[in-house]
């Protein structure tokens, strides 16, 4: 067999339910190609960058960040709900300051939903929140005290058919699109609009009207407001999202586009091929970013898919293993989706809360790999949000606003991160052989802390089955370009599978391995 690369030491998700046939995983790494004339690789396998702490907002964990288009300067500005609280968020260098301007009324820790709207001159722009019992609404212009007197709850409509105008709609989501405030109705399959911009009125003594959502027909007041039906399939409309110009509306057996449409009686409009029987499991999955949408999928042929739509096209990113391993959760219903970029990477992550999973998808690469939080199982930044040059996180589990910090390699609380890959099947005709020499390619000796002598964990299963212990191998104090990372006389194996790990707080990088083999002569 002699000296072998082990092509598959540098990849993504693809393990089988069978451990023989392939346990290929990784953790708290990502792939990335290289497509560079002459290179050593094609693929190499990066570390997740680490967080730094900006703030610590109020007594409850995050349930959403949001940018908003801009503030009383004219200039983005942040804001986030901490427990039952929402806050404004500014940064002045790299002192990072919150005020909180208001409350929501729904204190359980689903997350909250954000949008903003248009505004100019006295129509002003408006930070809007939905906590999936209200709509809150701010004007985002004000300066911090004044918007904290500016809060306001928005009356909603009494949902369609309620002769006795005492129920109201239930709004989980919103969207702004073509000057309509949109939220949607959970418990129906309709979604309500504003009035059109400036959907707030001046009165005549001078106040604000903002009763927006509430229609006044032939000078008849009716309490139900401008209301649209996703009929294609009459399920529950549990989750929206607008993206460019297309409205996307989500029920648990169905997800129907809408455009616009200059019709102020019904102002979108969805055609016959905008509409598919692909609903959504996990309403708090929904995530956006750019032109994707992406959700966590439920169907009358499936219920684990995922999906990633543009437009009106979508397409299945979730391979047979992720679909597998979802399929195993006890509850995946509660999974929270977010979207960001890192290192040129666009991201696309799923926490499932009951069962502490991260599953992510590189968008960029078409690959998975997971994130975990050390002592965790799931990855504790949540909700991403670019602001002030940074991409923000909110801890699922804590009230840290922290963001990704490219020189560090740890969490904002100084947590190790443990970077893991295990790598396919090495084997030789289902002959057994003997493996004399393991040698990782990795970049050794690029690290910034000279008192640090790093080390890499490796494990080995010879069978398929049973893993031998951690062995330690060297990774190089800086500069030590030379070191070599490898372990001798690891033995007889016939299906031989490599576990590489690192826990030191250091840029750790996969290029590749090889493994110098002879064969064995028992059969």
């Amino acid at each position: 067999m002699a000296q072998r690369i082990i092509q598959n030491i540098v990849g993504g998700i693809h393990r089988h339910e069978i451990d023989r046939v392939c346990q290929a995983f990784t953790q708290n790494m990502y792939v990335e190609s290289v497509n560079a004339e002459q290179s050593m690789t094609n693929k190499v396998l990066l570390s997740i960058k680490g967080q730094a702490l900006a703030e610590r907002i109020g007594n409850g964990a995050c349930r959403g960040l949001y940018r908003a288009s801009r503030g009383n300067d004219g200039n983005p500005i942040l804001f986030g709900c901490f427990g039952d609280s929402v806050y404004v968020i500014r940064q002045n260098g790299d002192d990072v300051k919150s005020l909180k301007i208001g409350q929501v009324s729904n204190a359980i820790s689903s997350p909250v939903r954000f949008t903003e709207t248009g505004g100019n001159g006295s129509a002003h722009p408006h930070l809007i929140v939905v906590d999936g019992a209200s709509v809150f609404a701010v004007d985002t212009t004000l300066s911090d005290s004044y918007m904290v007197q500016d809060w306001r709850s928005i009356a909603l409509p009494t949902r369609v058919g309620d002769k006795t105008h005492s129920q109201k709609i239930r709004p989980t989501h919103c969207a702004y699109l073509y000057g309509y405030l949109i939220v949607n109705d959970a418990n129906t399959d309709a979604f309500y609009t504003s009035i059109q911009y400036p959907f707030e009125t001046l009165l005549d003594n001078g106040d604000v009207n903002y009763d927006i959502f509430y229609a006044d027909v032939n000078g008849e007041y009716d309490g139900y407001g401008f209301v649209t039906y996703a009929e294609w399939i009459p399920d529950n409309i549990t989750a929206l999202v607008s993206n460019g110009s297309f409205l996307y509306t989500f029920g648990t057996r169905s997800v129907q586009v809408f455009s616009y449409r200059d019709d102020v009686n019904m102002p979108f409009t969805s055609p016959d091929n905008a509409a598919e029987s692909i609903g959504i499991r996990a309403s708090n999955s929904l995530a956006s970013c750019g032109s994707y949408v992406a959700w966590l999928a439920a169907s009358d042929i499936g219920k684990n898919g995922i999906y990633i739509m543009e437009g009106n096209t979508k397409r299945r990113v979730s391979t047979i293993s992720i679909e597998r391993e979802i399929s195993r959760m006890q509850y995946p219903d509660d999974a929270i989706g977010q979207f960001w970029e890192e290192n040129q990477h666009l991201f696309y992550a799923l926490t499932f809360i009951t069962d502490k999973v991260t599953l992510v998808y590189d968008v960029t690469e078409n690959e998975w790999h997971t994130r975990q939080s050390y002592n965790r199982g799931y990855w504790r930044p949540q909700y991403a949000t670019f602001a002030y040059n940074n991409i923000f996180f909110g801890a699922i589990d804590d009230n840290a606003l922290v963001y990704l910090d490219n020189d560090k390699y740890t969490e904002y609380d100084e947590e190790c991160i443990v970077r893991l890959r295990r790598g396919g099947v090495v084997y030789s005709d289902n002959s057994p052989f003997f493996v004399d020499a393991l040698n990782l390619t990795l970049n050794n000796g690029a690290i910034d802390n000279p008192t640090l002598e790093p080390k890499v964990m490796m494990r080995y299963s010879a069978d398929g089955n049973d893993w031998t212990d951690t062995e330690l191998g060297m990774f190089g104090a800086i500069g030590r370009y030379d070191t070599e990372t490898t372990w001798w006389h690891l033995g007889m194996a016939k299906f031989l599978t490599i576990e590489i790990s690192c826990s030191d707080p250091i840029d750790f990088a996969i290029l590749s391995a090889k493994i110098n083999a002879s064969p064995c002569n028992i059969f």
